[in-house]
């Protein structure tokens, strides 16, 4: 899950994000997102997967698959990290904890309510970490403060302005969240501010074209210079071969290549590449591979 996410337009059937390689650990261009100064053009990454991501239907990850999806988030160049809710669980803050201690690149971090033991516990688990935040959360809508927190405004000002300022002393970088507050809400979902960034919604334009009575085995793509074809499994080599055999069948199909000679052009084209990614799929950890080769070598 993505905050903040710059609009994307590519020409072709699909329209998505092309992930890059990236070396790792990666390199941010600011150290600390604390003190740096506020710039309009950059755009820096929220990744929520390990913490909104797993309560998705069917999902429940151990410390090892978590491990694993944020040291690849790490690669492909996540600027923050929230690892999860550290005192809803001791599997949570081991996590967490874990997370902390392994990756190095993104900021890391653990969600907390206003409570003291919360924000305690949270920093308990982050503290390993060569950046870190503490994700400061309260309700702030007029039905939430009444009939949840039982609170009034001012109350619950006083509240979150003590969870910040003991999050604060534990680490410089502090993001709040007014959770719920319809009145800070931007035009989709909750609007979170740091001393540096605001959380908020993207607008993605997607153009595609529908190719109706097509049977397509798995997601392709196709941008302008080159054609993609991915396919997900485990272990990773079943990912590639596939991906390989569906980019063949595609030239097959639709560029009228025979059996042979897709297979000559994947086995001895200079520039074909196999992309591999990793990503969470359903309740276990697919490896997801793309086998890409550029259009200029189906001209002719």
């Amino acid at each position: 899950m993505l905050a903040g996410h710059a609009p994307a337009v590519w020409p072709g059937r699909f329209l998505l994000p092309e992930i890059g390689a990236t070396a790792y650990p990666p390199t941010f261009p600011i150290d600390d997102p604390i003190t740096m100064e506020p710039t309009m053009d950059q755009v820096r990454i929220f990744d929520t997967t390990l913490r909104d991501g797993e309560q998705s239907p069917g999902i429940s990850l151990d410390v090892t698959e978590k491990l694993e999806i944020a040291e690849q988030l790490a690669r492909l160049g996540v600027d923050i990290i929230e690892a999860g809710f550290p005192i809803a669980s001791d599997g949570d803050f081991e996590s967490v904890e874990a997370i902390a201690r392994a990756v190095r690149g993104p900021v890391i971090c653990g969600l907390s309510r206003t409570g003291f033991k919360d924000i305690d516990r949270a920093w308990e688990a982050i503290r390993h970490a060569d950046r870190s935040r503490i994700h400061v959360f309260i309700a702030t809508s007029k039905i939430h403060m009444e009939k949840k927190l039982k609170m009034t405004e001012d109350q619950v000002k006083a509240e979150a302005a003590a969870g910040v300022a003991r999050a604060r002393s534990y680490t410089a970088d502090v993001e709040f969240s007014p959770e719920d507050g319809y009145r800070l809400h931007a035009s989709q979902g909750d609007t979170e501010f740091t001393g540096t960034a605001a959380e908020t919604c993207a607008t993605v334009r997607l153009r595609f074209e529908l190719l109706k009575k097509s049977q397509v085995p798995w997601m392709r793509i196709e941008k302008p210079e080159a054609l993609i074809a991915v396919h997900a499994a485990k272990p990773l080599e079943v990912a590639v071969q596939t991906a390989t055999l569906h980019l063949m069948d595609w030239l097959i199909r639709d560029y009228g290549f025979t059996a042979t000679d897709a297979y000559l052009l994947v086995s001895t084209c200079p520039d074909f590449r196999i992309n591999v990614y990793q990503m969470c799929n359903l309740a276990k950890l697919n490896y997801v591979a793309g086998a890409e080769i550029p259009k200029k070598y189906l001209q002719g």
